[in-house]
């Protein structure tokens, strides 16, 4: 009897581990799967600002072309679906604050909203995580600078940033809430259901 007790509790234990092992597995597995997804997020993301940037460049130069706000409003979910999935990472964070920075000049000059903050939380969080992040964003900024005279878009949220970064100190940075600059409803809206 002893005995067979004694199997039967190595086989449950002889289970829980595989099924910890099985676990452990299953995580790594997901976590690769939500990285990669971000990754491809974000290179969606950054066609539909291509997009967005050939529209509003067209419409520039007095050209008949689609509304850059449209491919704005999807690259933003594209981001926002990257953040999400691609949370653990400074990297995935620092790639939305880029997008994100791109976005604000373009939506800035249309005046059809702010992504200003919306791009210094994303790099705020990356830096957070990773303070070797605040060079590079320098770097980015450095080279918006110099592409300023080709997109003059650029000098509109560049400064903003740039002005912003030098408050920043490795320890003491922000702790910004994630906005989404979009799709945000009032009670008076008509998107807005009331419940009852």
């Amino acid at each position: 009897m002893r005995r067979a007790l004694l199997a039967l509790l190595a086989r449950v234990l002889g289970d829980c581990a595989a099924r910890d092992q099985h676990a452990a597995y299953r995580s790594v597995w997901l976590d690769g799967y939500e990285l990669n997804r971000a990754d491809y997020y974000i290179g969606q993301a950054s066609s539909l600002l291509e997009e967005a940037l050939h529209h509003f460049n067209r419409r520039q130069k007095g050209n008949d072309s689609p509304d850059p706000y449209l491919k704005i409003w999807e690259a933003q979910n594209q981001v926002l679906a990257a953040v999400e999935l691609g949370s653990r990472t400074a990297e995935n964070w620092f790639k939305a604050g880029n997008i994100t920075l791109h976005m604000a000049a373009v939506i800035r000059h249309l005046e059809e909203g702010e992504f200003f903050q919306d791009a210094l939380t994303y790099f705020a969080k990356a830096a957070q995580m990773d303070p070797g992040f605040i060079p590079k964003i320098k770097e980015l900024l450095a080279d918006r600078e110099k592409t300023k005279a080709r997109f003059p878009i650029w000098k509109l949220v560049t400064k903003d940033v740039a002005k912003t970064l030098k408050t920043w100190e490795v320890g003491k940075l922000p702790s910004m809430p994630i906005v989404q600059s979009f799709h945000v409803a009032t009670q008076d809206s008509p998107d807005v259901c009331s419940s009852g």
